[in-house]
């Protein structure tokens, strides 16, 4: 679909799985069958390697593995969130909600932050059909009428793409970090909060962000929640950061960023896009930019389900069909860093060995099932135990972690349904091949 933008503000491109599935996995049953169990995955062994962030937490921590358990879908319905600290200096985040021809969607997500943030700051960019845009701009003119939270709406004609759109509202705005949103992703407004904190206080840094859960709705009888766990990307060597991002890719575009560098990856992005690749590319020319700071938190609860459209690839064989926008990559990467005065046969080799990974994903081999994985960085860190320990938490009852989203769940639950419910959400089946 090369050329086309992904539905309705979802920023994701395809679903990320191939790059992040092995984290953890949540199949959630129809109700009655209950929680199930949660199987260990021992990694312990003579020989393996601790790396330095196992070594300055004194030692391997591993938890259990949290397996594939099947909670009931009421689990997922979880409680009032806790109390922000009052010791630092008040953030309040720039949200920006790209949205397309997806009122009832849109609507929740607005409800969710009255609901749960009326402290925020929202700005809409509505790029609906005209039998769309007044249902949302009289949603938002009674938010504006209320005050909570405080948004800002603006519209543009249905022909201007996504990344056209995001990259005018970016040029106007004033704020000088800015946290993109979906209009069927809900955010963690507290991680980014912290997130933006850590941003500004971290030197090189130029965006920062949380873990996402992503529950994706595949049909009316089956759901998987899948946990895309993020880590501190902070070498001060460009070419290491892009290693090691490679080694384990996850989304970045989601969380808070500088707006210069979300300008950046807008302007690139109406020049070069590829299903497949789509958050490898984001990734890599983020990072290119600068450092990312994760933060051991949620950070954003995203759905995705059967009566929404998104990027999906044109078939088994779309690596192959897009090969030329893949080698496109590959060469502008190289030639940027090389320009910014990498050496350029290192550039080169770091660069072809990030894509070739990638690439070996796609065709069905990701990094997860390669022998030893699983014992060494990054996937065998206390960082990462502690992120697949609070997803699974996050499903077992009376755990902090459920007692801290149930409330928001329970909400976001609700909304999936009207959403499902609705007429309104059908997306665009020509364009993007919805169910």
């Amino acid at each position: 679909m090369e050329g086309r933008e992904p539905a309705a503000g979802d920023l994701r491109g395809p679903d990320p799985r191939p790059a992040a599935a092995g984290l953890a996995d949540r199949e959630v049953r129809p109700a009655g069958l209950g929680r199930g169990d949660l199987r260990g995955d021992p990694r312990e062994g003579p020989g393996r390697r601790q790396h330095p962030e196992e070594r300055r937490a004194g030692g391997s921590r591993r938890g259990p593995h949290p397996g594939h358990a099947r909670p009931d879908p009421e689990v997922l319905l979880l409680l009032p969130r806790r109390g922000l600290r009052t010791d630092r200096r008040p953030v309040v985040v720039k949200i920006l909600i790209p949205t397309r021809n997806r009122p009832t969607a849109l609507r929740g997500l607005l409800e969710y932050l009255a609901r749960f943030y009326p402290g925020a700051d929202v700005f809409v960019a509505d790029g609906s059909h005209p039998e769309f845009q007044p249902q949302n701009e009289a949603y938002v003119k009674s938010l504006q009428e209320s005050g909570a939270p405080h948004v800002e709406y603006q519209a543009f004609h249905h022909d201007i793409s996504l990344f056209e759109r995001l990259s005018t509202v970016l040029q106007s705005l004033d704020s000088e970090f800015v946290s993109l949103c979906a209009d069927d992703d809900y955010p963690v407004v507290e991680t980014l909060e912290q997130a933006e904190r850590r941003l500004a206080e971290t030197p090189g840094a130029m965006f920062a962000g949380g873990h996402l859960v992503h529950i994706n709705i595949n049909s009316t009888r089956s759901s998987v929640a899948r946990l895309d766990a993020v880590r501190d990307l902070t070498s001060d060597d460009v070419l290491e950061r892009l290693t090691m991002f490679g080694a384990f890719p996850f989304t970045t575009s989601y969380g808070v960023a500088r707006r210069e560098l979300l300008i950046e990856r807008y302007a690139f992005l109406q020049t070069w896009t590829s299903t497949s690749f789509f958050d490898l590319a984001v990734g890599l020319t983020d990072l290119i930019q600068g450092k990312f700071v994760g933060v051991p938190e949620f950070a954003f609860l995203c759905t995705r389900n059967e009566v929404h459209s998104y990027y999906r690839p044109e078939d088994g064989l779309a690596y192959l069909r897009n090969a030329g926008k893949v080698l496109d990559l590959n060469d502008r990467l190289v030639q940027r860093l090389v320009d910014a005065g990498c050496e350029p046969e290192r550039t080169s080799q770091v660069v072809g060995s990030v894509v070739a990974r990638r690439l070996a994903g796609v065709v069905g081999h990701p990094p997860f099932r390669l022998v030893g994985f699983r014992e060494t960085y990054p996937y065998a860190t206390p960082g990462m135990d502690h992120a697949r320990a609070k997803f699974a938490d996050l499903f077992v009852e009376g755990t902090p972690e459920r007692e801290r989203y149930a409330e928001r769940l329970q909400f976001i639950s609700d909304n999936v349904r009207r959403i499902l419910e609705s007429t309104d959400n059908a997306g665009e089946a020509a364009v993007y091949g919805t169910l």
